[in-house]
């Protein structure tokens, strides 16, 4: 580490004024750019998985009004039929319908390589566990609850939505920083110059010992 710090002080002593404006331009730009970007990608990835919880329990409520006739008859037939429409919808992998008892009522897998063991019955809740967001649901109606519902969704569309934001951010961020290395290489000259006049007459006093020689501006 103090080998590193040395390397970088011997770096700074023997770049150039200019250079050392461009620097400290380029970096002061660089820390506020990635700093308002990382805070705004980690707030879109929030955002992206709050949607997708949201869109979760809706499914999950709509479904749930449509299970109460088929629980309440003892109808499995049409409970089957009635999970069997989710494979329209592109990213739930797996539903069950448990009855009071929490025996399976009915159960949908969209692929056949994907048949999973029924989980444990939780109160409502929707959330992320591993590559997959599930969801529990209570079926009722009328303060009469006659099962509950189980969801299990694919992450995958959000995982490629979150890579896509990431690519962007990143090629966002290397053109504002071309964009701000522009920039201080214009500003630079306004402060170099005068400085690098200065010094030029300041040797030249030096050198020639005439103190009557005047910088202009």
């Amino acid at each position: 580490m103090s080998y590193l710090l040395l390397y970088i002080k011997q770096f700074l002593n023997n770049i150039s004024i200019k250079n050392k404006l461009i620097l400290i331009i380029v970096f002061t730009c660089s820390a506020v750019v990635i700093t308002g970007l990382s805070l705004n990608t980690y707030y879109d990835i929030r955002t992206f998985r709050a949607e997708l919880e949201y869109n979760m329990q809706i499914n999950a409520e709509l479904i749930s009004q449509y299970c109460v006739s088929s629980l309440e008859y003892n109808r499995q037939y049409e409970a089957v039929r009635l999970l069997e429409n989710l494979k329209a919808n592109p990213f739930i992998y797996n539903a069950f319908m448990y009855k009071m008892d929490s025996t399976v009522f009915a159960e949908f897998h969209k692929n056949d390589n994907d048949i999973m063991v029924p989980p444990p019955i939780h109160e409502n809740q929707v959330g992320f566990r591993g590559d997959f967001i599930h969801a529990f649901y209570s079926i009722d109606f009328e303060n009469k609850q006659y099962g509950t519902l189980y969801l299990r969704g694919s992450t995958q569309e959000l995982e490629k939505k979150i890579l896509k934001h990431l690519l962007f951010m990143l090629l966002l961020t290397a053109v504002l920083l071309f964009i701000a290395y522009l920039i201080a290489r214009l500003l630079q000259l306004t402060i170099s110059r005068p400085l690098l006049k200065l010094a030029k007459v300041t040797k030249k006093i030096s050198e020639d010992q005439d103190y009557s020689i005047r910088m202009h501006k």
